[in-house]
């Protein structure tokens, strides 16, 4: 049996044909036209969310510095002025629940203004 010691090696082999043959079929298969409009959907959707990520982002780390600053004053320590932050933090949730509008069972072409 010494010469079949590494034999199982060849059944690897063989049953990596199949996959590479599922694989090659699957990347030349065309999309359907439902899939791509969707595709292009999502991809407005993303670039105009993602512009609105930005400014968010811009605003909402200035406010944070300026709001850290004002407490830092206050407290006269860094720490907690940024405890009070956190702290706040545990709010959000809640806040978000508050004010954004619930978009749950509602389609994606149902939420975007542009259609």
């Amino acid at each position: 049996m010494g010469h079949l010691e590494n034999g199982w090696r060849g059944l690897y082999l063989v049953g990596l044909g199949p996959l590479l043959l599922l694989v090659y079929w699957r990347r030349s298969l065309p999309e359907t036209a439902r899939f791509e409009a969707h595709r292009q959907l999502n991809a407005d959707v993303s670039r105009s969310a993602a512009g609105a990520r930005v400014i968010i982002a811009a605003v909402g780390g200035s406010q944070g510095l300026i709001l850290e600053s004002v407490l830092y004053g206050a407290h006269n320590s860094h720490w907690p002025a940024i405890s009070t932050l956190a702290a706040t933090m545990l709010f959000a949730p809640f806040l978000v629940a508050r004010v954004f509008p619930e978009t749950s069972g509602r389609t994606l072409e149902d939420i975007t203004p542009e259609r």
